[in-house]
């Protein structure tokens, strides 16, 4: 981190979201390039091995592990919504479900994490997300109906939830706007130009206003006052967020609520 310097470079099965993230903003080109490196792994051992040192052209020693993830298959659904192209159904697709069926199916039922992609040795569980997310995406790989059809767009959780947006989120951009702040939290939120703060500790938080308040004690003696730093919502009082009573915690940066601070000294959102 300090240095630059290269320690390992490697594909990571849980970076195999990113080409999904590439379709969102329109790079559609990119996020081929990278689906197409991700899926040649794969098609190479028949399933996605953890970690794949991609210089040596070899597995990780210690992470040859496949836990059914579904980042994989979550881009491979967003490449094919974002471009129709059938190769990402007829090729991607078929062979990742293929795949999961000839190595991960268990006779008795269910699937099972591989323990090591070159040997494809099982191990006795089967994670929660291989239901919520990479069997959701393969199903809608071939069946969008449910997003095509729908009233409402969706937006997916990291776990592969549909949340619908529902004409009342629509509708109310400021949800918290009725909400007051503790007036001792007022003076925290501070605008790069020290806007009116009233307004700010109202309904508007520091993540709204992209800024934090660092403490500091200015003259011995002097009351602490709060300087712009960066976006955030702890207090940065004490090291790694730890907190002593409730006022060393601040406010909940999305919604304006207090936090509280936990018996083990870290701060909380109730």
């Amino acid at each position: 981190m300090h240095s630059g310097v290269k320690i390992q470079e490697a594909f990571t099965s849980l970076q195999a979201f990113f080409p999904g993230l590439q379709v969102e903003i329109g790079d559609i080109d990119a996020a081929n390039i990278s689906h197409r490196a991700f899926f040649s792994v794969w098609d190479r051992f028949g399933l996605l091995p953890e970690r794949y040192l991609y210089n040596s052209e070899q597995v990780h020693p210690t992470m040859k592990y496949y836990p059914l993830r579904p980042e994989l298959a979550e881009s491979t659904l967003w490449l094919f919504l974002g471009t129709r192209d059938p190769y990402y159904q007829q090729v991607v697709g078929r062979r990742l479900v293929n795949s999961l069926n000839r190595h991960a199916r268990v006779d008795t039922g269910g699937f099972a994490a591989i323990h090591d992609v070159e040997t494809m040795e099982k191990e006795n569980h089967q994670q929660s997300f291989f239901l919520s997310e990479t069997l959701k995406y393969l199903y809608l790989l071939y069946n969008d109906s449910f997003l095509s059809n729908s009233t409402y767009d969706y937006v997916f959780t990291t776990e592969g939830h549909p949340f619908p947006i529902v004409p009342d989120i629509r509708g109310d951009a400021f949800p918290f706007i009725d909400q007051q702040l503790p007036p001792r939290y007022r003076a925290w939120c501070q605008s790069p130009e020290h806007a009116n703060t009233a307004i700010l500790g109202t309904h508007c938080s520091c993540l709204d206003l992209m800024i934090c308040p660092a403490w500091a004690e200015v003259n011995p003696g002097q009351p602490l006052q709060a300087d712009v730093e960066s976006v955030c919502h702890v207090s940065d009082e004490f090291e790694a967020s730890a907190c002593k009573r409730p006022g060393d915690c601040g406010v909940d940066s999305a919604t304006c609520r207090e936090r509280l601070c936990s018996s083990d000294g870290f701060c909380y959102t109730p």
